[in-house]
């Protein structure tokens, strides 16, 4: 294809379509002529210039791609995003990753020689994983930063993230973030409580903790310690282990002093605060004005000891409540020689303040009755001894139980009975503690504890307590076990025997299975059950239902069973079911007895088959002799009896007489006259005699016309003609 030519210059002639397809001028023979003669100008005169102009554009095309191959233009990194905002995070805290991209837009590579964070704000910024630094990236090459933000401090922890190349310059993101951080606010900086007297009043003081922070503030926990932390206690906590910032809660510090002097403590927080654990100084004095060493209490009761036993030991703590030690020369027991020191912890000790030394006593009584005795305690340098008084009851301990056994008679196998109470009595001097109640035996599983007002309870002398026990016998006949209770003061264990009857009740049913037969349909068909307590406890029959696809088609009909009192062992009672077929065909069903027998429900299958009503035809003979009777004359009536034993009405439509005889016998009026048809188990009756023209033996047929069968039925008559003189 030639070039186009400048603007302005006038196409050839030459450069018009040759529509014959002839380029003499291309085949390097003369052009054909122009239609303006041989004179015109001609085409190829003007293609030397054409070529000129293609091979200028062709050098300069050249020309450029070697300033582009050997002088590139500079790199060009351009950033995924120009700031990052980490929000507000709380200080300690680490973010999620964030991610930034560079990539080098220019014609040189960009190299990343570090990456710098500006201003530099401590470690807040960590850069998790880079593929930047020491590469140089080509055009169109990219790398990321992967950096999370934890600060360590609060406020503003902005900054931005420089990417440095060769001439230390480069493009940076800009990092946003504010950090907060809880701050715990205690006041008063400090307690104290002066001069409490000991076994006074409690001393009480308010803590206020406040939130001055910027974040949340959640306590971990509170406590005091210290070397007095025992003397000092909170009375109440604060509504949430929470506190939003400018929120506060309050609680109060008490002051309790165990011994005289100074007494010192920390209130200790321990939250997620800056700084945490935070500490308030607790301080006080106690003032103790009593005894060297204090017994807590003035009396030491042993309680209750069996005459000629001796008890166990109770132990009685004596503290030193003073600011200094106390040395103890002398532990004696007076007044009574039932009371007997078996452990002395004190007597030759020094006992240092707030600390304590004990003392075990034991009681031997030898009578009834109250014992009392003085334990004395004596300090070196005290102008008095500390006295306590010691006390004890000698007692004599009986237990007995009102009846020797129970007798639950009998019962029903898999039936509880009402629980029967076994009354004991404490007929001794000691108040019991009853330590358990059991029940042993063979067949102790049979009988219940039900409930046990005796273990768990003390019991007076004089006082009684029940147990109540149930039987529900697993199997029948005599079931036997015993009640035991341990009465506790090494009393010997009380047996009480524990006897009854297990008794069953059995159902059973004559016939098992009913058969009604074929029953026309609109008629009902009874049959009998039989119903025996073939047990040995009272039968009780709870309901009587149908089940099955026909249960409709029967019914309950007349029953003699006693269904409010049940049925004594061996006695029987009837049971009438009735059959009403809904349609012709088989009818199936049960009949579901509920009773108290270990095998209820019973069940008795009920088959029956409905049938169509049809009628049918009986006609009392087939042949009738009518005798003798003369020419002329009559003889007796014959009868013939026509029935219906169907279940539909029996059409009737003719009785005649035929055969060749016929005029020798006469229908006389019978019930059949008139009847059209039959009523099912209904019959009439055809009265026939013999009426003979001549003498001889005549025949003939009674012919019925019905509705059943072939519809016609005969009977043969048969008599003889005599002559008059006969």
């Amino acid at each position: 294809m030639d070039l186009p030519l400048r603007p302005g210059a006038r196409a050839p002639q030459e450069l018009e379509f040759d529509p014959l397809g002839t380029d003499a001028a291309t085949d390097g023979g003369p052009a054909p002529a122009s239609p303006g003669g041989p004179g015109q100008r001609q085409e190829y005169h003007r293609r030397p210039k054409t070529r000129r102009g293609l091979l200028f554009l062709t050098l300069v095309i050249v020309a450029a791609l070697l300033v582009w191959l050997f002088f590139p233009g500079p790199p060009r990194a351009e950033l995924s995003v120009d700031k990052v905002d980490f929000g507000t995070v709380r200080v300690g805290r680490e973010t999620d990753e964030r991610v930034i991209s560079i990539k080098n837009l220019g014609e040189r590579k960009f190299a990343v020689k570090a990456l710098e964070f500006e201003p530099a704000v401590g470690e807040d910024y960590r850069i998790v994983e880079e593929g930047c630094v020491g590469r140089k990236l080509a055009t169109q090459a990219s790398c990321d930063v992967r950096l999370v933000f934890q600060p360590q401090e609060a406020g503003d922890r902005s900054s931005r993230l420089l990417f440095v190349s060769n001439d230390r310059t480069g493009p940076a993101v800009s990092l946003a973030a504010v950090a907060v951080a809880p701050e715990l606010g205690l006041a008063p900086s400090a307690l104290s409580f002066g001069v409490v007297a000991l076994e006074s009043e409690i001393e009480s003081r308010e803590v206020t903790l406040s939130n001055v922070g910027t974040a949340t503030l959640e306590f971990r926990r509170i406590r005091i310690e210290g070397p007095a932390a025992g003397d000092f206690s909170r009375s109440r906590r604060c509504p949430s282990s929470k506190l939003e910032p400018g929120e506060a809660c309050s609680f109060e510090i008490r002051f309790e002093p165990s011994v005289s002097g100074p007494r010192r403590a920390n209130l200790v927080v321990d939250s997620d605060a800056l700084g945490s654990p935070d500490t308030l100084a607790l301080e006080g004095a106690g003032l103790w004005e009593g005894p060297p060493l204090d017994p807590r209490s003035a009396i030491l009761d042993l309680g209750e000891q069996r005459v000629g036993k001796r008890g166990a030991s109770k132990s009685l703590l004596f503290a030193n409540r003073t600011g200094g030690p106390v040395a103890v020369d002398r532990t004696t027991v007076s007044r009574s020689t039932t009371f007997e020191v078996v452990e002395d912890g004190c007597q030759g000790r020094v006992v240092a303040s707030g600390e304590s030394c004990s003392i075990s006593v034991t009681f031997l009584p030898v009578e009834d009755g109250n014992e009392r005795g003085v334990l004395s305690l004596g300090a070196a340098g005290a102008s008095e001894d500390v006295e306590v008084e010691l006390r004890g009851r000698g007692v004599t301990p009986r237990m007995q139980v009102e009846v020797g056994a129970v007798d639950f008679k009998e019962q029903r196998v898999g039936f509880e009975s009402a629980p029967r109470r076994v009354r004991f009595l404490n007929s001794g001097t000691a108040t019991l503690s009853p330590q358990s109640v059991s029940v042993s035996g063979a067949e102790r599983a049979d009988f219940l504890l039900r409930s046990n007002e005796c273990v768990g309870r003390p019991l007076a002398p004089g006082a009684r307590c029940a147990v109540a026990v149930g039987f529900n016998p697993a199997r029948s006949g005599v079931r036997r076990a015993s009640l035991s209770l341990d009465p506790g003061f090494e009393l010997d264990t009380i047996q009480v025997g524990l006897t009854g009857s297990g008794v069953v009740s059995a159902l059973g049913v004559d016939p098992e299975r009913l058969d009604f037969g074929q029953v026309y349909l609109g008629r009902i068909e009874d049959r009998g059950l039989t119903l025996t307590n073939e047990g040995s406890a009272r039968l009780e029959i709870r309901g009587l239902r149908f089940e099955g696809s026909d249960a409709a088609a029967f019914d309950l009909g007349p029953m003699s069973c006693p269904l409010d009192t049940g049925l004594a062992p061996r006695a029987s009672c009837k049971v009438e079911i009735g059959f009403e077929p809904e349609a012709a065909k088989p009818h199936r069903a049960s009949l579901v007895l509920e009773h108290n027998g270990p095998d209820s429900p019973a069940r008795v299958e009920l088959v029956g088959e409905g049938r169509t009503p049809a009628p049918a035809f009986r006609i009392s003979t087939n042949d009738l002799d009518l005798g003798s009777a003369p020419v002329a004359g009559r003889g007796e009536i014959g009868t013939v009896v026509i029935s219906n034993p169907g279940a539909a009405w029996l059409p009737l439509t003719s009785i005649s007489l035929r055969g060749d005889n016929a005029e020798d016998f006469q229908l006389v009026a019978g019930s059949c006259d008139g009847v059209a048809a039959l009523a099912p188990s209904g019959s009439c009756t055809v009265g026939v005699r013999l009426v003979p023209g001549s003498v001889g033996t005549r025949r003939a047929t009674i012919l019925v016309r019905h509705g059943v069968g072939s519809g016609t039925a005969t009977v043969t008559l048969i008599g003889r003609g005599l002559a008059p003189t006969e």
